[in-house]
């Protein structure tokens, strides 16, 4: 839609950017979340840090596993 209505030449009326007109906005909303995700995670890493340490290391090696899998997949097609 955001798309369609900017090609055209007319302001989108639908959706999140009707009601979201200027960037900061979304940097607020943005970084709020990202500053609550370290809050909670963070609580979650000690919690479990003093009870099961594999959870902990299961998760990170799943996010390796990730990365290592996206690594792989992207690299023939990066660009110059």
């Amino acid at each position: 839609m955001l798309y369609q209505a900017q090609k055209a030449g007319k302001l989108t009326v639908i959706g999140l950017y009707a009601k979201v007109r200027h960037p900061q906005y979304i940097g607020f909303v943005l970084i709020s979340a990202i500053i609550f995700d370290i809050i909670v995670l963070g609580a979650f890493l000690i919690v479990k840090a003093q009870t099961d340490i594999m959870v902990i290391y299961a998760g990170a090696i799943g996010m390796a596993f990730i990365f290592i899998g996206e690594y792989l997949f992207l690299r023939p097609h990066r660009f110059s």
